[in-house]
């Protein structure tokens, strides 16, 4: 069974839309009630996509970081999901 999570609102979906409620059904996000009964509700204010993921590519424990080592660093951020990084 896909384990299902009931968020209420508000939930920003665009900068002047607000949806009232959304569902989290095998990891996905969804606007429409599924046939499942949700395993937990969650309240609040939620921004999808947005998360405070604060990192430095280029930088090691000595400082600076080389070239092979930054690359590295992006590639394990972009495998965990991280496809925007701003430093």
């Amino acid at each position: 069974m896909t384990e299902v999570f009931h968020v209420s609102g508000p939930i920003l979906t665009a900068p002047r839309e607000i949806a009232a409620e959304a569902w989290i059904v095998g990891g996905r996000m969804t606007y429409t009630q599924p046939a499942e009964p949700a395993s937990r509700t969650l309240g609040g204010w939620v921004i999808p996509g947005l998360v405070d993921a604060h990192c430095h590519l280029g930088l090691a424990a000595g400082g600076a970081a080389g070239d092979g080592e930054t690359v590295r660093q992006a590639r394990t951020d972009a495998a965990a999901g991280t496809l925007l990084v701003r430093d």
